[in-house]
């Protein structure tokens, strides 16, 4: 494994050392500063679990992306939200080595339609249960990136995210991604894509699987969870990613699949999940662009509907199985300000739990 490792690290060294090589820095450096608030309230009808009603301020980012050469870029922002300072995007990316973009340093990991849409741009105030549970969102590491005409692909290599800590050697992951649109023109948009990511826990052995009830203001707990799953040596996720739009109607639905594969004298165990979503938009769209969904006409109202579901039983690991059925609303007032609402019913199947939650959030973005 450390060989597979040194492998991935020279490769990422011997990247950016052709990217060094070549003409630079030619133009003057470019500024862009952005930066989003997220204001969430929540209000739960408890069943079994106490749930408190309460306000978070979900995300609080402030950075700055632009170009400092002939072709390369960067992008540094943090999060100040939950009283804590996180870094997110933290990389520099070169579009020079072949048709697409280098990136290096932290940035998401390529895996899940969900996650890899903005969080100014997601139809419901949480992602889906199994986005929450599957999805590596950003770690450390090297990847390239080319989106033309009806297809795209992403590819990266990647350890641990920036802050965190391990007793010892750091996990190696691989993942890619590929995307086919069928059709994406005025008439309407066909999204497929599958998405695979493998990742070596090497001695940190030991891997987790959980998810909030697609709220998180007041500190909702986790409704389903697998607990510290040990003797893992490795996992390896599928996503399956399908999509479709026409003018004001929206669709998407994936399905993921988590294999952990365990040490000698412990079976392997497989978790699940699906979620299917849909939108109507009164008064304009949903833009979609780069495998992924984009903004709504600024203005417009729309509707949504969401079925989430997450299985997280297999032998001896009961972490509980979960389905969600959320109703949306949302008010896009200007380009940089949206106003989202959503009921959400909770189903947990293992215990009976069935609380509901109203949730809303202010949100600003630029």
């Amino acid at each position: 494994m450390k060989v597979l490792r040194n492998c991935g690290v020279a490769a990422a060294v011997a990247g950016l050392g052709m990217a060094l090589s070549l003409p630079a820095f030619a133009q003057s450096p470019t500024v862009n500063v952005g930066g989003r608030i997220h204001l969430d309230a929540a209000k739960y009808d408890d069943d079994i679990v106490p749930l408190n009603d309460g306000v978070l301020v979900r995300r609080a980012r402030l950075g700055a992306n632009g170009t400092f050469g002939d072709g390369w870029g960067y992008k540094v922002e943090w999060d100040f939200a939950e009283n804590n300072v996180a870094a997110n995007d933290l990389f520099i990316s070169y579009r020079g080595l072949g048709p697409g973009e280098f990136k290096l340093g932290q940035f998401k990991v390529p895996f899940g339609l969900n996650e890899l849409t903005s969080s100014n741009a997601i139809m419901f105030i949480e992602r889906s249960l199994g986005t929450e549970a599957f999805a590596d969102a950003r770690r450390l590491g090297a990847g390239y990136e080319h989106f033309e005409g009806n297809y795209g692909y992403q590819a990266m290599v990647y350890s641990r995210r920036t802050g965190s800590s391990s007793t010892g050697d750091q996990p190696l992951g691989v993942g890619g991604r590929f995307v086919f649109n069928p059709m994406n023109d005025d008439s309407g948009m066909v999204h497929l894509g599958i998405a695979l990511a493998y990742e070596s826990t090497d001695d940190a052995d030991s891997v987790r699987f959980r998810a909030r009830p697609e709220s998180r203001a007041g500190g909702s707990p986790r409704l389903v969870d697998t607990g510290s799953i040990g003797n893992a040596s490795s996992t390896l996720k599928l996503g399956l990613e399908a999509a479709w739009m026409s003018g004001p109607v929206s669709v998407e639905a994936e399905y993921m699949l988590t294999d952990v594969s365990r040490g000698t004298g412990n079976s392997d165990v497989d978790f699940s999940a699906f979620h299917i979503q849909g939108s109507y938009v009164l008064g304009g769209q949903r833009s979609y662009r780069g495998g992924r969904f984009r903004g709504v006409t600024p203005g417009a109202w729309e509707l949504g509907l969401r079925y989430s579901w997450l299985d997280l039983n297999d032998g001896v690991i009961a972490g509980g199985e979960q389905s969600n059925v959320t109703l949306a609303v949302n008010y896009y007032a200007t380009r940089n300000v949206r106003f989202m609402g959503n009921i959400i019913r909770v189903d947990q199947d293992d215990t009976g739990d069935k609380p509901w939650a109203l949730a809303m959030r202010a949100q600003v973005s630029f």
